[in-house]
């Protein structure tokens, strides 16, 4: 299965109870996929939380994989966006102008293998 390293706006759509994409969250789980966080969408969570979602947030980023975005990884994450590229794929993404639309989450979902 899957890695997904989730996008910054399908984590806050989740804590404020976006049903559509906490299902889809439950979805690729149960499917066995792996999700996970970098120190980047950390960040911007922890900035744009407001005080009442600090509890949950802290919940959700402990609970989620986190996925190395420097060094040797991300040398080989450009490795294989070159090989699926070169083989007419193309990696979705995200559209923070429609966080929490079901039909357009895959967009803020990035494969890490």
């Amino acid at each position: 299965m899957s890695g997904y390293l989730l996008d910054t706006t399908v984590l806050i759509a989740h804590l404020r109870g976006d049903a559509g994409v906490s299902q889809l969250l439950l979805d690729l789980l149960s499917d066995g996929h792996r999700l996970g966080i970098c120190c980047i969408n950390v960040a911007e969570v922890e900035r744009g939380l407001r005080p009442a979602e600090r509890k949950k947030a802290k919940v959700l980023i402990d609970r989620l994989e986190y996925f190395d975005t420097t060094g040797k990884r991300r040398d080989e994450q450009a490795g294989t966006r070159r090989t699926f590229s070169a083989g007419g794929g193309r990696y979705m993404r995200p559209t923070p102008s429609l966080p929490g639309r079901r039909g357009r989450m895959g967009r803020c979902l990035s494969p890490t293998t």
